[in-house]
């Protein structure tokens, strides 16, 4: 079959978001009407560019999706300019979390969005699943309540903001997608010191070519549950470190400078555009004194 620009575009950007897309996104992000749109996909996963679900599947997935095929993957080494077993892609989803990973990739792409409307933003970086899962192949030490454990250490993903200014400097950041499938006082206890630790860990510095970071959180459910993570996040001393957000306020031209954000330990929400100023950072220094604090081996 004959590729299109566009189609080389899906293919990457399929390759990309971890592997996977909904056939809804792939529609809203490429396409402006549904026929033209499931017409087109069907033509890819005819010609085995992209897979799609078998009706023996469809009962796995909330909604339905496509990933890589074989031919799709050639294609693309070639597309990109690498050799095909350099490819990172898998012939299959990862079943348990295509709606963790769903939404997880809606928030990026909302994200990457919002960057391109404002100049003084610059994506510099964005590693997924995937790529993080390479670059931080080994288990790493933390504490869990004063006792030193070890574990492999996974985020949802990294992403790195050029700001602009004199001089420009860089804003960086670990993703944690909470699609509410976890108790919140188990998000406390096995999320917060080992992201905390990642951040810290000389892998991080080393691959990210950075001191610094924080994790936004976003999270996927009701009100209730938002509160309660931000509420655990602080009981194990993490408010420090941790951004928290909604996924139904996301929206490319509000993720940025609208106040949708809010710390783990305060009730005032906050912009992006605000987080990274040095007034903000005085008062969240000031507003940490009566909080628990997290020890850490590094």
């Amino acid at each position: 079959m004959q590729l299109t620009e566009r189609d080389y575009r899906i293919l990457h950007t399929v390759y990309r978001y971890d592997g996977m897309l909904s056939i809804d996104q792939l529609h809203r992000w490429f396409f402006g009407v549904k026929r033209r749109a499931y017409y087109r996909i069907s033509a890819l996963c005819e010609g085995q560019c992209l897979q799609r679900l078998t009706k023996k599947d469809r009962h796995r997935v909330p909604e339905p999706i496509v990933w890589l095929g074989k031919v799709g993957a050639q294609i693309l080494a070639d597309y990109i300019g690498i050799e095909y077993r350099e490819l990172r892609w898998s012939s299959q989803p990862r079943w348990s979390r295509v709606s963790h990973d769903i939404a997880l990739n809606e928030f990026r792409h909302t994200f990457e969005q919002a960057l391109l409307q404002y100049p003084a933003y610059e994506l510099d970086t964005w590693y997924g699943q995937n790529e993080l899962e390479r670059l931080f192949p080994a288990p790493l030490p933390y504490l869990d309540v004063n006792v030193e454990r070890k574990k492999l250490i996974k985020a949802d993903g990294y992403v790195c903001v050029r700001v602009a200014g004199k001089p420009s400097f860089h804003l960086r950041f670990l993703v944690e997608l909470d699609n509410n499938t976890e108790a919140g006082k188990r998000f406390g206890q096995d999320k917060v010191s080992p992201l905390v630790h990642l951040i810290h860990s000389p892998q991080y510095q080393q691959q990210t070519g950075g001191k610094s970071g924080r994790v936004i959180v976003v999270t996927v459910g009701s009100e209730t549950r938002f509160h309660n993570l931000r509420s655990e996040v602080t009981k194990v001393g993490g408010a420090q470190y941790f951004l928290f957000t909604r996924h139904e306020w996301l929206q490319p031209d509000t993720i940025l400078t609208h106040p949708i954000f809010y710390l783990p330990h305060t009730s005032t929400p906050f912009s992006f555009a605000q987080y990274h100023t040095e007034a903000f950072q005085v008062n969240l220094e000031r507003s940490l004194a009566r909080t628990p604090q997290l020890k850490l081996l590094f």
